[in-house]
């Protein structure tokens, strides 16, 4: 049991001695916390089957390949194709018996989900090998993922879910690494999104929904840059601006404001990703030499029509969540929504102008992340979030420590930027009184209600 709720429970004798509570409000209390911590440890321990059946899976099927790799060189080609199909037909029955059964342990569906992936592993190598069949392995994985590509949906559980999008991510890197397009990595991720969506409906605060959404944002954050073509210099900016704020609304709608951070992978890793962009954009590399007057190849080729369908979907994504919060009254969040077009239209400016558009750019990306510190700072303050107030004053700090330490030219203008930094110690410490004033005046009229 949580510690903070042994604590509650030695307290609440105390709380009846003196008056505070009758003996059925603490029973109440006892009821709602006890069965919040049996959900909990109930999580814990399908957490921990789920473990020991794909371990136990994975360890049966190894204990099998090595019995047969013994005798392999004595078997026909006929006896090596049976033994070799035979293990993927086991676990397809006993998907199959998944489909008919409602009620599995979730044991039996993650040991189901890895014993299936192996064995179609297992069933193409040794088939290619069987018949010298030569290949790379990035066309081995996509053999596999077509093999596993309904298993998500049969098993329903976590483990299959990561191992589909293990398989496509690490496809989409090999392809990219031998020169391939990988732009095909969204069409298979679609069957993910689709599981992903129904494993939030289902729990979206649970343990695997969690999991989930941290190698889901991780995935996406790699493979984005795999998948783009890059005949438009540059252009990866708007589409990585958008991706990280369609994470971030997307988290801004599906968590409550009263979970803990950990627990909200979308928003926390999107705002991550707009906090890092953003202090990149204040540099000057990422805007050298991009746009349509460096174009790789001409874009009259149609090479480059996947990166600007990619952008236009997450654009129009970002749109959409968006006008829901308006209409949800979370406009607050739209302050790291502005990252989007703010950072389509420095690269229309740089790409444009060139670097006389540089000062304009760099100017309004220093002003965003000031502007987005102090929103997060009102926010904690209105909500009384400690946890909100020191992001704000993390991503303030940031930004200072950038324009004061990690500089371009560090020996420039010395001058200019010491009376600039007086002046925003000045105003920082005069906030900082009119916060400590503020924070007495609420005190004394909560206490009075």
């Amino acid at each position: 049991m949580n510690a903070h709720i042994n604590w509650l429970f030695r307290e609440l004798p105390e709380l009846i001695q003196d008056g505070l509570l009758d003996v059925q409000q603490a029973e109440r209390i006892k009821s709602r916390y006890l069965s919040r911590s049996d959900g909990r440890s109930q999580e814990a321990g399908g957490v921990l089957l789920a473990v020991f059946g794909t371990i136990g899976a994975l360890l049966c099927s190894l204990g099998v390949i090595l019995l047969l790799a013994f005798n392999w060189d004595r078997l026909g080609i006929a006896a090596r194709v049976v033994i070799a199909i035979l293990p993927m037909l086991a676990a397809q029955y006993l998907g199959f018996l998944l489909l008919r059964g409602k009620d599995r342990s979730p044991a039996w569906r993650n040991a189901t989900a890895a014993f299936w992936m192996l064995s179609c592993a297992g069933a193409l190598a040794l088939v290619s090998q069987t018949y010298h069949l030569e290949g790379s392995m990035e066309g081995f994985l996509a053999a596999l993922i077509v093999c596993i590509l309904p298993l998500p949906f049969i098993t329903r559980c976590f483990t299959s879910d990561l191992l589909y999008l293990g398989s496509i991510t690490v496809w989409s890197i090999l392809v990219r690494a031998n020169g391939g397009q990988a732009f095909l990595f969204w069409l298979l991720f679609a069957p993910f999104l689709v599981r992903f969506i129904l494993t939030l409906k289902a729990d979206r605060f649970g343990g695997s929904a969690v999991y989930l959404s941290w190698f889901a944002a991780v995935s996406l954050a790699v493979n984005t840059g795999f998948s783009l073509e890059r005949v438009l210099p540059g252009l990866w900016i708007p589409v990585y601006a958008a991706l990280f704020c369609l994470l971030y609304l997307s988290g801004a709608l599906v968590y409550r404001e009263d979970i803990p951070a950990g627990r909200q992978p979308l928003y926390l890793f999107g705002s991550w990703g707009i906090i890092a962009l953003g202090a990149l954009f204040t540099y000057s590399w990422p805007w050298k030499e991009i746009g349509w007057q460096y174009e790789r190849e001409s874009l009259a080729s149609g090479t480059s029509v996947g990166d600007f369908l990619l952008l236009g979907i997450l654009s129009a994504a970002v749109l959409g969540a968006a006008i829901i919060l308006i209409r949800q009254k979370k406009a607050g969040h739209l302050v790291f929504g502005a990252f989007l077009p703010l950072s389509g239209l420095c690269f229309y400016l740089s790409a444009s102008r060139g670097a006389g558009a540089m000062f304009v750019v760099h100017g309004l990306f220093n002003l965003y992340l000031l502007a987005m510190g102090l929103s997060r700072i009102a926010m904690g303050f209105g909500s009384r979030d400690l946890i909100q107030i020191n992001s704000g004053t993390s991503i303030l700090s940031l930004l200072i420590a950038m324009r004061f330490i990690f500089v371009e030219d560090f020996f420039s203008n010395l001058i200019w930027r010491g009376f600039i930094f007086i002046a925003l110690g000045a105003s920082f410490f005069a906030v900082n009184v009119w916060l400590v004033r503020r924070l007495k005046k609420v005190e004394p009229r909560e206490s009075g209600a």
